[in-house]
């Protein structure tokens, strides 16, 4: 609340007082003024500080009871950490580089033989599957009834390590007769001796299989 002195005066009034008199009212007003100019910031901060209180907590850690578990990260409305969310890299759905050559190796093996089918007239035939370390391979002439004869090595090779095992048949023919002979399956190894690089056949004589 404000206060305010209502001092008021008259010309002739003050005319009649003594000059001490006059400067005494005047040091009054000026020590109500500054009173009330002071008073008035303490009033609006008073005013201030009723109509929006500030409260300011400080978080309690609460220890859990022997035998309880823990409550997780995401249920106490704690941010969970990126690592135990994600522990490990997700798998990537994307060629490894040793299937990318292998492809690339697949793909140039099918344009050779392409190539060769056509510059040989058909006579010579490549087929590359580089996933499943095969390919087969045909070479000769004939197979249709119009043809007078008939003369084919056909066979597919599989591959393992640095070996290949070839399972191949050769197909003869006069005119409509056919003649279809199956060779034993061999092994094809490189093999070195006394300094010398060279390529080893195994044929085996018998074979069983149960």
């Amino acid at each position: 609340m404000r206060s305010r002195a209502a001092l008021t005066t008259t010309p002739r009034a003050a005319a009649r007082r003594p000059a001490g008199v006059t400067l005494a009212l005047a040091a009054v007003l000026v020590a109500h003024a500054a009173t009330s100019a002071a008073a008035e910031p303490v009033a609006r901060t008073t005013r201030a500080s009723h109509a929006r209180p500030v409260v300011r907590a400080k978080p309690i850690a609460i220890a859990a009871p022997a035998g309880s578990a823990a409550p997780a990260p995401h249920a106490a409305g704690l941010p969970e950490l990126v690592a135990r969310r994600w522990p490990s890299l997700p798998q990537g759905h994307h060629l490894t580089l040793s299937e990318q050559i292998t492809d690339r190796l697949t793909e140039m093996g099918n344009l050779l033989g392409d190539h060769l089918d056509l510059l040989s007239q058909e006579m010579f035939q490549l087929r590359v599957d580089g996933r499943n370390r095969r390919a087969h391979v045909r070479f000769g002439g004939g197979g249709d009834d119009s043809d007078l004869f008939t003369f084919q090595i056909d066979g597919d090779i599989q591959f393992y390590n640095l070996n290949a095992r070839v399972d191949a048949y050769i197909d003869l023919g006069f005119r409509s007769h056919r003649l279809r002979l199956a060779l034993p399956a061999f092994h094809v190894q490189a093999t070195e001796y006394q300094g010398d690089y060279g390529v080893q056949l195994e044929i085996p004589v018998f074979e069983q299989r149960f």
